[in-house]
């Protein structure tokens, strides 16, 4: 935990799910560091700094009429938590799908995701959204 802003990686992770869930593009951002990264998915080019991160939530919130993501299980270690979630996302063609997956975190000294690495299968819930 940051004494100084008080934020610690459990608030941040509160935080970014919330965001999601409200698709709130600003309070997700701000979760990041200034040069955080998310590798999303896995083995993918990371985008870094809000800027990429920012049109990285454009591309995919842009093709979503809802993300109702749920953290279901958090394990800190340190500066570092895996998370496993479940997501119903909806398209404006009235699809929806569930999909699951587990994003690796980890923290800068303030509380900011320095570097986010999720692990799921994007192209099946895309697909089952066309």
């Amino acid at each position: 935990m940051n004494p100084d802003l008080g934020l610690d990686p459990r608030t941040t992770i509160d935080t970014y799910f919330a965001a999601l869930r409200r698709a709130d593009r600003a309070a997700w951002l701000a979760t990041f560091a200034p040069d955080g990264a998310a590798e999303d998915p896995a083995g993918t080019p990371a985008k870094r700094g809000h800027a990429e991160l920012g049109a990285f939530w454009d591309g995919v919130a842009g093709a979503l009429t809802r993300m109702d993501f749920h953290p279901l299980s958090v394990h800190l270690c340190g500066d570092r938590a895996a998370v496993s979630w479940r997501a119903e996302l909806a398209a404006g063609n009235d699809k929806s799908t569930v999909c699951s997956g587990i994003d690796l975190f980890e923290f800068d000294a303030q509380g900011r995701i320095a570097k986010l690495t999720g692990y799921w299968d994007p192209a099946a819930a895309f697909a089952a959204l066309a």
